[in-house]
């Protein structure tokens, strides 16, 4: 969930994957001194520190489309850890006790506690995300549409106004129909391209 984040350049998921290493390798040390796994986690950290430039998109997590790639891959991931853990410790027989042992060496009580409290964030953080407000859907103009939207480019000067007849942009036109803003929907926001296309005069 927060290589998805990273993925698309939020600043809050930077810092919740930061937190996120520091604790594991923190705990990582405390059960054993498993230094192997701390090394990972530090060598993880200090590339994201090193890349902090890079994750400038003040946006939360949850405003972010869930598409159906990533809740596959989501799946995928927490389903391939469970798997693992259960295949690694597949020769111990379960009990009850299992839940609540502390120790040191205790790998299976930590990886069910841990599948556990996965399946539970995984579960919150869908519920989460599809209960949010729906977010606008893109229409991509017809045939009628960019026949209108070419007329009006070849009264524009500029050159860019021609990017509007790629169909892959959306056109809000004026009253006059004589100029149109084109655009496109990225999650809940509608970014224009550039400014509207047609001859000054018929903007209005």
């Amino acid at each position: 969930m927060c290589a998805r984040g990273l993925f698309r350049r939020l600043s809050g998921a930077y810092y919740l994957t930061l937190l996120a290493l520091t604790s594991g390798a923190v705990f990582s040390l405390m059960k054993g001194f498993d230094y192997e796994e701390a090394r990972v986690c530090c060598a993880i950290l200090a590339i994201l520190f090193t890349s902090r430039g890079a994750f400038y998109r003040q946006s939360a997590l949850l405003t972010e489309p869930l598409t159906p790639n990533w809740l596959i891959s989501i799946a995928v991931v927490v389903a391939g850890v469970t798997w693992v853990g259960f295949f690694e410790h597949r020769n111990l027989a379960y009990s009850g006790e299992l839940w609540t042992t502390l120790a040191f060496s205790a790998d299976a009580p930590r990886f069910l506690r841990a599948s556990l409290a996965i399946a539970f964030i995984a579960i919150g953080f869908g519920v989460l995300a599809l209960m949010g407000p729906p977010r606008p859907r893109q229409s991509l103009p017809g045939a009628s549409e960019l026949a209108h939207a070419r007329g009006v480019v070849a009264t524009s000067p500029e050159t860019t106004a021609h990017l509007a007849l790629l169909g892959d942009k959306s056109f809000l036109f004026s009253a006059s129909g004589k100029s149109f803003i084109m655009y496109g929907v990225r999650g809940r926001s509608w970014v224009a391209l550039g400014n509207p296309v047609g001859s000054a005069k018929r903007m209005a």
